[in-house]
């Protein structure tokens, strides 16, 4: 995978294929870490995550598309939510 969509869309296949449990709660959970709002998609949220600073969704999602450090930051979100889930579940 070389952009965010690629790495996006191989995490919304996964998504797909497990009927949408996979992603259950994601992007919430993303909301909630980072004070964004819980109406915004999980790949921008993801984005915005990665560049803080900037402030228009669409514009920063097409500008940091190419972005390996958007990438990092997708798998490392996404790896905390994982282990956050576990420990919810493990309970």
């Amino acid at each position: 995978m070389t952009t965010f969509d690629e790495a996006a869309a191989f995490v919304t296949g996964m998504g797909a294929a497990t009927e949408w449990r996979f992603l259950e709660g994601f992007r919430v959970w993303l909301a909630s870490r980072s004070d964004l709002g819980a109406n915004i998609a999980w790949q921008v949220l993801v984005i915005r995550i990665a560049y803080p600073g900037e402030s228009n969704d669409f514009w920063v999602a097409a500008s940091h598309g190419e972005s390996g450090e958007a990438i990092t930051v997708l798998f490392d979100e996404f790896n905390s939510y994982l282990k956050d889930w576990g420990a919810r579940n493990a309970e």
